[in-house]
Parts: structure tokens; sequence; C-alpha cells
């Protein structure tokens, strides 16, 4: 199968809601020597799929796999940075989910809101709170999924 092929059916898989799938094939593909191959996008969602499914070694091997691109997908891709920090906070670890958030160029409200809801679901309210005031000063405006997470906190 070629690699084109890979990237369509892993988000495919993450699509349909068949997280192990999708997983599995980048693992097939990954022990190959050529898997720098894989999309961006295709980054995203198998990130999305260890979220769901809290598995955090797996996200922690895209994680390093990413990095080894060499081309600075994680600081320069808001997309790639985003389903990072929300891997990172779904799977337990907020202060590394925070780490990569600092390592992000450019913070657009949907990783502000990823960052957020991350210590939220966390139980650290507090800290979401300061991140809300760290976005307005960032100059981020927010929006309503913003004001539900920090609802949220607040309950």
């Amino acid at each position: 199968m070629s690699f084109s092929s890979c990237n369509a059916l892993i988000i495919e898989f993450v699509k349909s809601g068949n997280y192990r799938q999708a997983l599995s094939v980048y693992q097939n593909i990954s022990e190959k020597e050529s898997s720098q191959v894989i999309l961006d996008k295709t980054f995203v969602a198998l990130l999305k799929a260890c979220s769901v499914l809290k598995d955090l070694e797996r996200g922690q091997k895209i994680h390093a796999h990413i990095d080894n691109t060499g081309v600075g997908l994680l600081e320069n891709n808001v997309f790639i940075g985003c389903a990072m920090v929300d891997m990172y906070a779904k799977c337990g670890f907020l202060a590394k989910s925070h780490e990569i958030f600092k390592k992000i160029r450019l913070r657009d409200v949907a990783l502000w809101n990823a960052l957020i809801t991350g210590y939220v679901d966390g139980g650290r309210g507090e800290e979401a709170m300061w991140f809300l005031e760290e976005m307005e000063c960032d100059g981020v405006r927010a929006n309503s999924v913003t004001f539900v997470c920090i609802l949220k906190a607040c309950a």
C-alpha cells in the first residue's frame, strides 16, 4: 500500500471513530524506513486517536516522530500543536501540555481553548482562568467555546 493510501486510510479511520485501526496503520508504516511521508493532517488525526484512547505511549511516539521530521512542524503548525496540547491534556499530563503550548509560535483561539479545556477537565479551574487572562493579554479574543470552558471552571 502506498503512503498516500495509508495517510487517507488513517484519516478515514479516525473520522469514523476507528481509532485503534488508525494507530495500527500508523504503526505498520512507521516501522518502514521512509515513514517521513506522513502528512500534517495525518499527524493531527493520529494525535486525536491518542487523545480519545488516552494512549500516552503512542502519543509520545508520534510526538517524537513529529520532532524528528526536522521541519518545525510542532512550532509552526497550529493544527498539530493544538492536537498535541489536547492529547497531553486528555492523557493527564497538563504540565507537558503547557510546555508544548509555549513552543507554538502562532497561538489562535483554538490552541488557547485546547489548553484551557485541558486544565478545566483536569480540575485546575483557577489556572484555566489565569490562561484566559493571558489569552486576552496576548490579543486573542475568546469565543463561545472559551466561555463554556470558563463557566465549567467557575462551577
